[in-house]
């Protein structure tokens, strides 16, 4: 009975704009015993808009929450994406890249997909609280009518101009693809990784944030396969180290420690091969290792961030040499005289 009086007070039709007051992290339903019986107000997305709702679990509130949210905002976006999926029309000046991977159609609608999702992350409404130690708040949703507000702004933003940007990175994209394919006597692995890399669904499977880095990991196959034919040697051990890792990402179901970890092995083999082009986080074989270990039964990877480009910064490859390995590109200064 305190249960469903309280869901009276609490929960309300469904709604396609953000409608109630901040959301508090939970609610007191009654006492048992002494012992205070809590509900967790979150929002659910239905046929005609998301409501306001209490949930048994704040897990329950908070995946409820997510997929909410990213509905409400969907519905927010709605002109916005509208006028995203007519100028994407602008994909079909891609003509002869595009030939060989899939049909523009369909690179059409995977295009559109990811951007959406991307525009529409509930992502975008975190970090939960400053009142929050930094290292949990990770992932939590800030859910109150600002946050919400300057989530659904930000996204308005990101979508003004996007497809201009969008084609020019996906030109550079099949460019490089191209180029790959027509490397005269590359290292045997390679046709294999660059199809593992870019799939014919590669825009639907591809988190949008991650497009961005793209041209580095099919610049550094290049760079690899002229280097190889010098040093065939170098070549077979350093793909030897990479080669665990590709098979666990490509065997792991996908979850977003296994992304993560999937991002992670691209990172690793820029280092290995074209280190000159830095990685956006350092990384290297024990990382790896450690970031396996705890993909197969220690705690998550944790995924970066969907809504920003990383910056690059230099991750060396481990060498002989006992020097320190550079932790960055501005770290350069130090190995001259001024």
């Amino acid at each position: 009975p305190a249960l469903r009086a309280m869901r009276v007070k609490w929960e309300t039709p469904e709604s396609t704009s953000w409608a109630w007051d901040d959301l508090p992290e939970r609610v007191l339903v009654t006492e048992q015993a002494g012992a205070p019986v809590y509900a967790f107000p979150g929002l659910l997305a239905g046929r005609d808009g998301v409501a306001r709702r209490l949930f048994k679990t704040p897990e329950e509130a908070e995946a409820a929450t997510r997929r909410g949210i990213a509905a409400l905002l969907e519905r927010q976006l709605g002109h916005e994406l509208m006028w995203l999926q007519r100028d994407l029309r602008a994909m079909k000046e891609l003509g002869p890249l595009t030939a060989t991977l899939a049909p523009m159609d369909e690179l059409q609608e995977q295009a559109f997909g990811a951007i959406r999702r991307w525009a529409c992350d509930p992502a975008r409404v975190a970090p939960a609280s400053v009142s929050i130690p930094a290292e949990m708040q990770a992932g939590r949703l800030r859910t109150s009518r600002e946050s919400f507000a300057a989530a659904l702004e930000r996204a308005k933003a990101d979508l003004r101009g996007i497809v201009p940007r969008f084609v020019a990175l996906l030109r550079e994209i099949l460019a490089l693809r191209t180029e790959v394919q027509v490397l005269p006597d590359p290292p045997a692995s390679l046709a294999g990784e660059l199809a593992l890399l870019l799939p014919r669904d590669f825009l639907r499977t591809t988190p949008y944030a991650q497009l961005a880095h793209f041209p580095r990991y099919l610049k550094a196959m290049k760079l690899r396969a002229e280097r190889a034919r010098k040093n065939p040697a170098k070549d077979a051990e350093r793909a030897a180290q990479l080669a665990p890792f590709l098979a666990a990402a490509a065997k792991t179901p996908r979850t977003p420690a296994a992304e993560a970890f999937r991002w992670l092995v691209e990172e690793l083999r820029v280092s290995l091969f074209a280190q000159e082009l830095g990685t956006a986080e350092p990384v290297s074989v024990v990382k790896l290792e450690r970031a396996l270990a705890a993909l197969r039964g220690g705690p998550a990877v944790a995924a970066a961030p969907a809504t920003t480009t990383k910056p690059i910064v230099a991750a060396p490859v481990a060498a002989a040499k006992k020097s320190a390995p550079l932790k960055n590109l501005g770290a350069l200064d130090k190995l001259f005289g001024r």
